[in-house]
């Protein structure tokens, strides 16, 4: 069972009843989600005084959450939660929260901006109105992520008008949509304010049958706090979210700590079923993964190891190619690799939702987009995304003489470059990896803590092989580690379900 955390950034409690519903329908079975907004806060977060405003009340409720129990560390008291969701796409006290919680604390905002580009090529931003649209080109600055998204787009809605003028609204919406895919050829557009939430099944109808992803920021962050929760994982807390409390001097007018609802004040409370979905059974998401190397004796502990990393109703289909090279170290072996993949997923016939490739190099993702129609995921990929949202700077240790500058192209072939602490391989070859585990964990060890004295805040392993290592190494590290094989299958099942609208 986890426990999260939704809070409502405003000063009133008006959504807090349709956002309950919307979120039954995204709820695990057993899991509990409780749902909070501000007692003292702004109507809406569309201008910079009041996301000033917004930030203090949320940082105030989560240090009052901290003071209860709720952090640093997860203990008996109803108020401990392994998951906060912080349910604008400003993020309001997202980096205040993170140094005062030590389970994972996410932004709606954030996490759609970083993970989008799994769902296709192409990112653009729908915001509500011009002054919204300016404060998501800073923001998406400030993340670092200019190569990630081609554009934001304003809808020509003030935030107050979104859900009183719904036909207006998704009429403009589309409008915007259409006006991205022609100027920067976007293919996934994210509804860049959190209130779109009801309307997000009418955009998406007319969207998505034009061959566009849709994509609403409140489901997929907590889709993605799902996917901390299970694999064990928050962010770093020290380097740029070092714990520090200190109250403030004086009393802050307007938007004080003693005018903030507690997560136990003005809040519902609702659990999943044993279905984990109101009115039925979670739906099944098919995940197929594509083992790129002939080399049976090397990932004969896949299948298995699959399905100890994903939640027991999403399915993983292990196919491994039948014709290519024993490892994947160099660009001629990864050559030899691609025909294959793009082969086996073809010759399931389109029986899967998403498929994963299980190599850090990524071979033929972006062919299997383009031949399945289907959403592609690589380890890379899904590691340096889900990195961003547990600390600013990440490293990557891989394996192989050129692993270091080939992980440098893969990094700013995905626009993240300014993220990444360094990269570098051990002198250990794929296919020896597991013939002395505790030697191959020392050298990876050596390598990560050299990452860290350079500013990496998360440490990602580069190498699907590594998996069996990834448990002796996270626990001598000070920084989350992150095991792609386990982040891409998760990112996966939350690429098959984060669009609730969606009927597979």
């Amino acid at each position: 069972m986890a426990r999260y955390l939704f809070v409502n950034p405003v000063g009133t409690d008006v959504w807090d009843a349709q956002d309950e519903a919307y979120l039954r329908s995204l709820v695990a079975p057993g899991d509990e989600v409780r749902v909070a907004s501000l007692r003292y806060g702004p109507p809406a977060v569309d201008r910079e005084t009041r996301l000033v405003e917004a930030g203090y009340g949320v940082a105030a409720l989560l240090d009052a959450l901290a003071e209860a129990g709720g952090a640093p560390e997860r203990g008996p008291g109803r108020d401990a939660y392994d998951a906060v969701v912080i349910n604008c796409c400003a993020d309001p006290g997202l980096a205040p929260g993170r140094e005062l919680l030590a389970c994972p604390v996410l932004g709606a905002g954030e996490t759609a901006l970083a993970l989008a580009p799994l769902f296709g090529e192409g990112v653009a931003v729908l915001a509500p109105d011009e002054t919204a649209a300016v404060m998501f080109r800073r923001y998406v600055r400030r993340l670092g992520l200019e190569g990630t998204v081609g554009g934001v787009y304003p809808l020509g809605v003030a935030v107050a008008d979104l859900e009183r003028q719904p036909d207006r609204t998704v009429e403009c919406a589309v409008r915007a949509a259409l006006r991205a895919h022609e100027e920067a050829n976007a293919q996934v557009m994210v509804l860049g304010c959190t209130g779109l939430a009801p309307l997000a099944p009418r955009v998406a109808a007319i969207l998505e049958g034009m061959g566009l992803v849709v994509l609403e920021p409140m489901a997929l962050a907590f889709r993605a706090a799902q996917v901390l929760a299970r694999l064990g994982l928050s962010h770093y807390r020290g380097g740029l979210y070092a714990p520090y409390r200190e109250p403030p001097v004086g009393r802050i007018q307007g938007c004080g700590a003693e005018g903030t609802s507690g997560p136990g004040e003005q809040a519902g409370v609702f659990a999943g079923g044993p279905g984990g979905r109101i009115g039925g059974d979670p739906d099944p998401v098919d995940v197929l993964l594509v083992n790129p190397v002939v080399s049976p004796g090397l990932l004969s502990w896949v299948p298995e190891y699959a399905r100890t990393v994903l939640p027991p109703w999403t399915r993983a289909n292990v196919k491994d190619i039948t014709a290519g090279p024993r490892c994947i170290e160099t660009f001629y072996q990864e050559a030899c690799a691609r025909p294959g993949v793009v082969r086996a997923a073809r010759d399931e016939g389109g029986a899967f939702d998403v498929s994963v490739v299980n190599c850090f190099a990524d071979p033929a993702v972006l062919a299997l987009r383009e031949s399945t129609g289907r959403p592609a995921i690589g380890l890379a990929e899904a590691s340096c995304r889900l990195a961003l949202l547990l600390g600013h700077r990440f490293g990557v240790v891989s394996t192989g003489r050129n692993a270091g500058p080939w992980t440098e192209l893969q990094v700013r072939e995905m626009g993240l470059t300014h993220r990444l602490a360094g990269a570098v391989g051990i002198d250990i070859g794929v296919l020896e990896l597991s013939s002395d585990e505790a030697v191959t964990a020392e050298a990876i060890l050596s390598e990560a803590r050299n990452l860290v004295g350079r500013g990496a805040e998360v440490i990602v392993l580069g190498c699907g092989a590594m998996a069996k290592m990834a448990h002796a190494v996270a626990e001598r590290l000070d920084v989350p580690v992150l095991e792609p094989l386990a982040v891409a299958l998760n990112l996966a099942d939350l690429v098959g379900r984060a669009r609730p609208w969606r009927k597979r």
